[in-house]
């Protein structure tokens, strides 16, 4: 069975697809997902921004249509592997 990272959010556990810093702005992205399928049988998947605090990852939402841009590019990349 493969190790698997995973965060907790709302006192639920999540497991995390990718993380990624975009060298242009610095951002911190995470991408994650609670294994569960929507009523159209897709995978339910969720991000947020990230900063570090003692070695924890403090979650926030997404502030721009460019992080949703920078998410969408990199599940579209995912997808391609």
């Amino acid at each position: 069975m493969p190790n698997t990272t995973k965060i907790v959010v709302n006192n639920q556990a999540y497991e995390v697809i990718a993380t990624y810093t975009d060298d242009n702005t610095q951002k911190n992205y995470i991408i994650y997902t609670n294994n569960q399928r929507d009523n159209t049988n897709k995978l339910q998947v969720f991000a947020s921004l990230y900063t570090l605090v003692n070695n924890e990852k403090v979650l926030r939402p997404l502030e721009t249509n460019e992080d949703q841009m920078i998410i969408r590019q990199v599940i579209d990349t995912i997808m391609k592997k």
